[in-house]
Formats: structure tokens, sequence, C-alpha cells
């Protein structure tokens, strides 16, 4: 087995991995140094290699980045509501 890959995160080499299992290309998973190594057999490097580019080429845009929502605060009006229909629903009654 030969290193294919190498990346920080095991999120990343686990993707990866499901990518190269899909295709039935076997390989090993380990940690050197603090990296994460996703090796395959030499004889599948070419192959695994283009099976991973083209497989970043159709994700790439997959997912928009995710913008955080803005914090507007407390707010009362849901409160404000509740009253307002109750006092209808009361004048209505009487």
């Amino acid at each position: 087995m030969v290193p294919l890959r190498t990346d920080q995160s095991r999120k990343q080499i686990e993707e990866w991995s499901l990518v190269l299992s899909a295709s039935s290309i076997p390989y090993n998973i380990e940690e050197k140094n603090g990296k994460w190594v996703i090796s395959v057999d030499v004889s599948n490097i070419d192959r695994s290699e283009q099976i991973l580019r083209a497989y970043h080429e159709e994700n790439r845009d997959w997912l928009p980045e995710v913008k955080e929502k803005p914090v507007y605060g407390k707010s009362f009006s849901g409160l404000g509501m509740a009253l307002l229909l109750m006092g209808i629903y009361l004048a209505m009654k009487w």
C-alpha cells in the first residue's frame, strides 16, 4: 500500500474512503504524525486519483456557504399578539 492522500481532518479521509469503497477500491486509513493518511495498492493509485478528482469536481459547489443568522434580540410581539387576540375573543364573548 502507498499513501494516496493526507489530511488533518479524519472526516475528509472518511469521505474519500467512502468514494473509494463505492468504486470497490481497497484502502487503508491510519494516523501518522497528527495527520490522517489514506493508502491504496500501487496498482490502484492512478484509478483512485482519477475517481477522487472526478468526485471533487462533481461536488465542489454542492453546498453553499452557510451564513450565520442575524441576532435580533428579544421581542414581545408574540406576547402582544396573544393579548390582542385574547382581548378580541373576550370582547366577542360578552
